[in-house]
């Protein structure tokens, strides 16, 4: 999904007005914060193995937040 995401920010510089690329990127960062916050959910309930996987997903929907390095 990283590549993804990098693939998208590309073809935004490339054609900033493309709706489609615009789209999903709007829904690989949504994705990205419910990935956050299901991992601080999970973290919060002592579930931290659970949490480190939404964590990376995501780190990975969404590498460019430096919020969710700090997790």
């Amino acid at each position: 999904m990283t590549s993804c995401y990098y693939d998208l920010r590309s073809a935004l510089r490339l054609e900033p007005s493309c709706p489609e690329a615009q789209a999903l990127l709007k829904r690989l960062k949504e994705a990205a914060e419910d990935s956050h916050q299901a991992a601080v959910d999970k973290a919060l309930k002592g579930e931290l193995s659970d949490a480190l996987g939404k964590i990376n997903t995501a780190l990975e929907y969404n590498p460019d937040k430096a919020q969710y390095y700090l997790f």
